[in-house]
C-alpha cells in the first residue's frame, strides 16, 4: 500500500515537472527569458539533475550574456547527457564569452564528432576558430557548413570575414554576394562588400553599399530630419549644409576634410563633432560652425553624416582630397612644448595601442618591440600613448628608454592638442592604426602606420603609400598577428630614413 503511494507521488512528480518545463520551453521561445528561468530553476531545486532543465537554463543565460552560470549548467548538462549536442553547442557559446577558446573549440569538436552533418556544428567550429587566430582552418569548417546547407547565409557571411582577414578579397566579395542571395537583402553582407571594395580601391562601386554600415544604421535609429539628405547631385553653394559625426575620433579626422571642400563650394556649413575635438577641428577653417556632439541646429538645408561626404562628393580612388596639411597645432601650445622637448637627438612619438573602443586584439603591439629602434644611435622615443596600454612604460627591457610628456599630456577635456603640439618638434611619429596616425596624417607630419594583416578599407590592402595622407607610410604585417615581420622593416628603413634626414638639414645650412 505504502509502496503504491510512494509510486504515485513519484509519477504526479515527474509530471508536474514535465508541465513545468514544458511552460519553461514555451518561454524560452516567446523570449521571456526572466520568467523561463524562474520556472526551470524551480524544477532544479526538486531535480538537481534534470538535464533537460540544466541544459535550457544555460541556454537562456548564455542568450542573456551570463556566461560564467552558463558555463555551469552546460557543462553538468553535457555530463548528465552527453549526446545531447545542442547543449555542447551552447557550452561552446559560453566559453567563447569568457575568452575559453580552446576549451570552446572542444566542445565544437565534440559536437561534430556527434553530428557530423549537422552544418550548425561546423559553423560554431568554424567561429571559435577565428578567435584562435585559426582562419584558414575557419574557412574550411564554413566550406563544410555550406556544403551540408547551401543557402546557410550566415556561414556564407562568416566566411566572408575570415576571407578578408587572410586579405583574399575577391573571394570575400563573391560569399559575401552568396550571404545575401541566400537571405536577401542581408544588409550587413553588403556592407562587408562595400569595404571589400573600398579596400581594393574601387570606390564608385563600394561607396554606395558603405551606406549600409552598421554604425550609420544604429545612427539613423536616433535621428531623423525634415531636411533631404545632401547627394551629389546638389547644387550647395548658398545653402546651409549640417554635418555631424558618427563613429571613432580617428574617422572624424580623417573625413572633416570635406567640411572645408563644402565650404569651398559655397555652402554655409555646421558640423556637430565630438566635443574632445573641437579645439583641434577649429583649426580647419575659421568660418566652419562647430557645435556640441548632440546639437542639432535650428536652420539648415541639407545633412550629411561626415562619413557620407566621400559618396556625396563622388570620390573616387584618383580624385581623394588629399590636401595637407588641413588641421594644424596652436602655435603658442606648440612653441612650449619645443622647449620642454628640446631640439636634441632624432624624435620619434610613439603609440602602440588604440582606445578601448576601438581596440582589438590585432591593433595592439608590446612596447618592448620596438627596442631595436630605440637602440639606434641618437633616436629619443617619446611616448604619445594616452590611457590603455601605458602601462607598458613600466616594465621595459634593460636599458630602453622612452621619455613621457608628463602627467599634464593632453590631460584637459579636449583631445590632441598637445599631441598635436608636440608632432610640430617630431622628425617622425610611428604608430598602429590609431587616432594618431590621422593626426599626423592631417598636419602632413612624417608619420609611419605599422598595421595588421588585414587593415581597414581606409589604408587599401597593398603599398606603401596612403593615398588620404601623403605625408604617411604604410608598414604591414606579413602574417596575421605578426607584428615582428613589420616592426622588421621599421627597424630596417629607419637608420637610412635617419641619415637622408640628417643630410638634408646639413644641406639647408
Amino acid at each position: 500500500m505504502l509502496q503504491g503511494r510512494e509510486d504515485e507521488m513519484a509519477v504526479r512528480s515527474e509530471m508536474d515537472i514535465a508541465l513545468k518545463f514544458n511552460r519553461g520551453l514555451e518561454f524560452s521561445r516567446r523570449g521571456q527569458l526572466k520568467e523561463a528561468n524562474d520556472v526551470l530553476l524551480d524544477i532544479l531545486r526538486a531535480s538537481p539533475r534534470n538535464a533537460g532543465a540544466l541544459y535550457l537554463l544555460g541556454s537562456n543565460c548564455v542568450k542573456m550574456r551570463l556566461f560564467e552560470p552558463a558555463r555551469q549548467m552546460l557543462t553538468e548538462a553535457t555530463r548528465i547527457s552527453p549526446s545531447n549536442v545542442d547543449a555542447h553547442l551552447d557550452l561552446s557559446f559560453a566559453l567563447s564569452g569568457l575568452g575559453r577558446y580552446a576549451e570552446a573549440l572542444a566542445c565544437c569538436e565534440t559536437a561534430v564528432a556527434l553530428a557530423p552533418k549537422n552544418p550548425a556544428a561546423h559553423m560554431q567550429r568554424a567561429m571559435v576558430l577565428l578567435p584562435l587566430l585559426r582562419h584558414e582552418e575557419a574557412v574550411l569548417a564554413f566550406d563544410k557548413a555550406i556544403a551540408l546547407a547551401p543557402h546557410f547565409a550566415d556561414a556564407h557571411y562568416n566566411r566572408a570575414k575570415a576571407l578578408t582577414t587572410l586579405t583574399r578579397i575577391e573571394e570575400a566579395i563573391e560569399s559575401y554576394d552568396n550571404a545575401s542571395a541566400a537571405l536577401p537583402p542581408y544588409t550587413n553582407a553588403q556592407a562587408g562588400k562595400g569595404t571589400c571594395l573600398l579596400a581594393l580601391g574601387r570606390y564608385e562601386e563600394g561607396l554606395p553599399l558603405y551606406e549600409l554600415r552598421p554604425s550609420l544604421r544604429k545612427l539613423k535609429e536616433v535621428l531623423s530630419y525634415s531636411q533631404p539628405s545632401l547627394t551629389s547631385d546638389v547644387d550647395i553653394a548658398g545653402k546651409t549644409l549640417f554635418i555631424y559625426h558618427e563613429h571613432l575620433l580617428g574617422d572624424t579626422i580623417q573625413f572633416c576634410r570635406y567640411a572645408k571642400l563644402a565650404e569651398e563650394r559655397g555652402a554655409r556649413v555646421i558640423l556637430s563633432i565630438q566635443n574632445s575635438l573641437h579645439g583641434f577641428i577649429r583649426t580647419l577653417s575659421p568660418t566652419i560652425e562647430i557645435i556640441d556632439e548632440t546639437a542639432t541646429p535650428v536652420h539648415f538645408d541639407y545633412h550629411s553624416p561626415l562619413m557620407s561626404l566621400p559618396l556625396a562628393f563622388g570620390t573616387a580612388a584618383s580624385t581623394i582630397p588629399a590636401e595637407v596639411p588641413y588641421l594644424r597645432a596652436d602655435p603658442d601650445r606648440a612653441e612650449l612644448w619645443r622647449r620642454r622637448i628640446g631640439d636634441h637627438g632624432f624624435k620619434i612619438g610613439v603609440s602602440w595601442c588604440g582606445s578601448k573602443v576601438a581596440i582589438d586584439e590585432h591593433r595592439v603591439f608590446p612596447l618592448a618591440d620596438l627596442e631595436g629602434v630605440a637602440a639606434l644611435p641618437n633616436v629619443r622615443l617619446i611616448s604619445l600613448q594616452k590611457n590603455e596600454g601605458t602601462e607598458q612604460l613600466a616594465s621595459l627591457p634593460r636599458g630602453m628608454r622612452v621619455e613621457t610628456p608628463g602627467d599634464d599630456f593632453d590631460a584637459g577635456p579636449d583631445a590632441f592638442l598637445d599631441t598635436a603640439a608636440i608632432a610640430e618638434h617630431l622628425d617622425l611619429i610611428i604608430t598602429l592604426d590609431s587616432s594618431l596616425a590621422h593626426v599626423g596624417g592631417a598636419m602632413a607630419r612624417p608619420t609611419w602606420v605599422i598595421l595588421k594583416h588585414s587593415p581597414e578599407w581606409r589604408w587599401r590592402m597593398e603599398g606603401r603609400d596612403c593615398p588620404w595622407y601623403p605625408t604617411v607610410r604604410l608598414f604591414r604585417q606579413d602574417r596575421l598577428g605578426d607584428w615582428e615581420s613589420a616592426l622588421a622593416k621599421v627597424e630596417r628603413e629607419l637608420a637610412e630614413y635617419i641619415s637622408s634626414s640628417t643630410e638634408a638639414v646639413l644641406a639647408s645650412h
